[in-house]
């Protein structure tokens, strides 16, 4: 009985894994899965920039628009960064033979890239000084820094939290055994 037991868990536990074969190993099944979480994160920095702006209702009409279409130009240079790593990365998974010159070759495209994506953010910038004032501008070339940090600084309290959890967790595994 109880090795029919274990040779159920066993056969689960294989199917289970069947299922998720290789998943992880490529960056398109996170793009699919990631989805949900994307928007989120898009709908709390329109959230926040609304805030950090101090929008008035005629300029968050236009803003917003605008600010979108800028993303969808940033979100098309960054998967041309994620396509050229991907292309890396399965000729090293291949183990295709890489000259220095390739890498170089690689390594000054993402760079180029990556110019393009602060170059966009500067034409964007200074665009929008037609709609926002001053200091809207100053808060705005600043709100990505400021973002990232919250961000940071809230994932380190939940970090904490989490660690006390667990080492309150473990007492309580540690003092309900001594009862048994």
């Amino acid at each position: 009985m109880i090795k029919q037991f274990w040779y159920l868990i066993l056969i689960s536990f294989l199917i289970g894994q069947e299922g998720r074969n290789g998943d992880y190993d490529n960056y398109e099944s996170w793009g699919r899965r990631g989805k949900g979480k994307q928007e989120k994160m898009e709908m709390m920095m329109v959230w926040r920039l609304t805030e950090a702006l101090d929008l008035s209702t005629e300029q968050a009409e236009n803003f917003f628009p605008r600010f979108r279409e800028h993303r969808k130009g940033i979100e098309k240079i960054r998967l041309d960064i994620r396509e050229n790593s991907l292309v890396m990365r399965d000729k090293i998974k291949n183990k295709e033979n890489l000259t220095e010159n390739d890498v170089i070759k690689a390594m000054g495209k993402v760079k180029e890239l990556r110019k393009k994506i602060e170059d966009a953010e500067f034409t964007f910038l200074s665009g929008m000084s037609d709609l926002l004032r001053p200091d809207q501008l100053a808060s705005l070339g600043m709100f990505k820094q400021k973002m990232l940090n919250d961000i940071k600084g809230e994932l380190k309290e939940d970090d904490k939290r989490d660690r006390k959890r667990g080492k309150k967790e473990k007492w309580n595994r540690k003092r309900n055994r001594r009862k048994f």
